[in-house]
């Protein structure tokens, strides 16, 4: 079995992960896509994460649904602005509904801590689950960010 597998890796038609190493995307899995819906209700192009704001009084809760990937980018950072211009004292970031979170997501938690540290706001993750809980663990966020098991 092992021989099979060298040879097709060096005829480049070894399966990885669901596809296959020639670049053919015949049995590639399909990722699902959710808009992204600000405050103002814009959609953002491209966009594969739903991101709402919860502003309660000293605790402004960022809630991700979805997947959040390298498109995210402006998406996020607009939200998390829009977070913290209102002074809050901490910013607790909402996981429990995110699916997938590739290592752009990971940046953009750092942007957002570095962020709260400018204004002065303490930034919380909570309840990861799956593989973004398993993420957050292999980079060692929890030496950076208060990671709690309830919003």
């Amino acid at each position: 079995m092992r021989n099979k597998n060298r040879l097709a890796r060096r005829k480049g038609t070894a399966k990885v992960g669901g596809g296959f190493v020639d670049g053919s995307r015949k049995s590639l899995p399909v990722r699902r896509s959710f808009p992204h819906n600000d405050p103002t209700g814009e959609t953002a192009k491209g966009a594969t994460v739903k991101i709402d704001i919860q502003i309660d009084g000293p605790t402004a809760t960022i809630h991700l649904t979805g997947e959040i990937t390298a498109q995210d980018r402006a998406a996020f950072e607009e939200v998390a602005a829009k977070a913290l211009a209102s002074g809050p004292q901490q910013v607790v970031v909402d996981l429990s509904r995110l699916d997938f979170m590739d290592s752009a997501g990971l940046g953009f938690l750092l942007i957002l801590l570095k962020m709260g540290e400018e204004k002065g706001a303490a930034v919380a993750l909570a309840q990861p689950r799956g593989d973004v809980k398993d993420q957050l663990e292999l980079a060692r966020f929890n030496l950076l960010f208060d990671i709690r098991d309830s919003a």
